[in-house]
């Protein structure tokens, strides 16, 4: 008899587990789907009543980052620049070439926000992520930084940069025993030798994309 009590309660346990971790899903899927915040604010924002609000010292950092790129800057150049007026991320790092991309390819500033949902009804505006899994934006609470004629430019010419970056991928001239197999944690881009041979490096990482 104990043993099957402690079987029974075991199950009790792992079931209210799972539900509560379900329960939880849903509320925040609900609650995403009528513009509610479920996420930390990214850079240039800072968590006001209920949603987004401009952070004073770093919102206007988002329209020049978009302006400097529009006008011809790389990822890296931007990033170059930021640092060197002592500008960092929301985290209190130095800013890397990824982290432009990130913020230029983030429909937040666009006043929207975005999630991966899962088990819910499909929503409008999907938009892939830089993994490949699908992302769902909903219109935000929050006041957009960037008009959408300069957002909707910047991805433009992120598709022209990606586009061109798939038609100039070439094998690595030093073959390995993983070539093909090992790529970067971060944005899943085949890691290549770096100079001299003697190591390995993220392709998009080492070109500055």
């Amino acid at each position: 008899t104990s043993m099957l009590v402690e079987a029974l309660l075991e199950a009790m346990d792992e079931y209210y587990s799972i539900n509560l971790a379900q329960e939880v899903r849903r509320g925040m899927n609900e609650k995403f789907s009528r513009g509610g915040v479920v996420s930390v604010p990214p850079f240039g924002y800072r968590m006001g009543n209920e949603c987004f609000e401009a952070d004073p010292e770093k919102a206007p950092v988002i329209p020049m980052i978009f302006r400097d790129f529009l006008n011809g800057m790389s990822f890296r150049q931007i990033a170059v620049r930021l640092n060197e007026l002592g500008i960092r991320t929301s985290r209190g790092n130095r800013f890397e070439g990824r982290s432009i991309e990130y913020i230029l390819s983030n429909p937040t500033y666009l006043g929207k926000l975005r999630r991966t949902t899962e088990n819910v009804a499909s929503l409008p505006g999907i938009c892939p992520h830089r993994n490949h899994s699908p992302m769902h934006t909903v219109d935000g609470r929050h006041h957009a930084l960037v008009e959408p004629e300069i957002f909707h430019a910047a991805q433009h010419r992120l598709s022209e940069m990606r586009k061109s970056h798939h038609l100039r991928t070439r094998p690595p001239s030093t073959r390995y025993m993983l070539y093909g197999l090992v790529r970067c944690s971060h944005c899943g881009s085949t890691l290549t030798t770096a100079e001299k041979g003697k190591s390995l490096q993220c392709y998009r990482y080492a070109k500055g994309l």
